[in-house]
């Protein structure tokens, strides 16, 4: 004869166990449906706060470290409310969304695009690169700057473009004043490998020709900085650290042949 009273803890006891075996299985099928699930590819920005450490970018293709005092600008179209405008200077290049990395800091432009470019002419032209904000003809102008070299660390080098004291044909080209004076005038500067191309080439499969530029804010050749000017050198020196702080996920610079 059962003690119906005696055994209800005992079936309570019962029933509370399978209840709590039941959830037990059920949350690891979901979590083993979560460690299965292929981990999607992430574009993510993360920053420290801002003090002499800076701030760290991180997307498919690199990672760089971005000193304090340079801020990073979004890349997209102008038309989308959501992503802050890019330069509206003529000389910036601007590369795709997701191509490439835009950063801004004292009134000059640091771009990372690892884009391509169309020309069937390897390292590209100059004005796939560089377009002057003023009228003149770009691609005459393009060979008229002086190139100066600066040591830089690792397979890139950085070129400086700077108009020194013109002649009359290449103020012609460049839509300079006539009588103004252009001595040591910095337009804008590159990166490149030894050979000084405006793209310089990536190693890896599918890996597009990458350029690095640094461009100002001037709008007029009277803006142009001086070449020496203080500031300027000092911006060059900091986007030098930039470049060479870089970690290439894939594409690193190839060595020249």
């Amino acid at each position: 004869m059962w003690n119906f009273a005696l055994m209800r803890p005992v079936m309570f006891f019962f029933i509370a166990c399978v209840s709590l075996g039941s959830n037990t299985l059920a949350q690891q099928q979901v979590n083993s449906g979560r460690e299965t699930a292929p981990a999607e590819p992430k574009i993510h920005l993360s920053q420290s706060r801002p003090d002499a450490r800076g701030s760290i970018y991180e997307d498919r293709e690199i990672k760089v470290s971005v000193p304090w005092g340079w801020k990073i600008l979004k890349v997209g179209s102008p038309d989308d409310p959501l992503v802050a405008h890019p330069p509206s200077v003529a000389q910036t290049f601007i590369p795709p969304p997701g191509r490439g990395l835009l950063l801004e800091s004292r009134g000059y432009t640091l771009t990372l695009a690892y884009t391509g470019h169309g020309s069937p002419i390897l390292g590209g032209r100059f004005p796939e690169v560089f377009t002057i904000p003023w009228p003149s003809d770009v691609w005459a102008c393009g060979v008229s700057f002086r190139k100066n070299p600066v040591s830089s660390s690792g397979r890139l080098k950085f070129f400086s473009l700077i108009l020194d004291n013109p002649t009359a044909q290449e103020r012609e080209f460049c839509g300079l004043p006539e009588h103004a004076l252009f001595a040591n005038r910095w337009f804008a500067g590159y990166f490149s490998s030894v050979s000084g191309r405006w793209f310089f080439r990536s190693k890896g499969p599918d890996c597009p020709e990458k350029a690095y530029t640094l461009t100002t804010e001037a709008k007029t050749p009277s803006e142009l900085p001086d070449a020496s000017d203080s500031v300027l050198n000092r911006v060059i020196k900091e986007a030098i650290g930039i470049v060479a702080s870089i970690r290439y996920k894939r594409c690193p610079p190839a060595p020249v042949p």
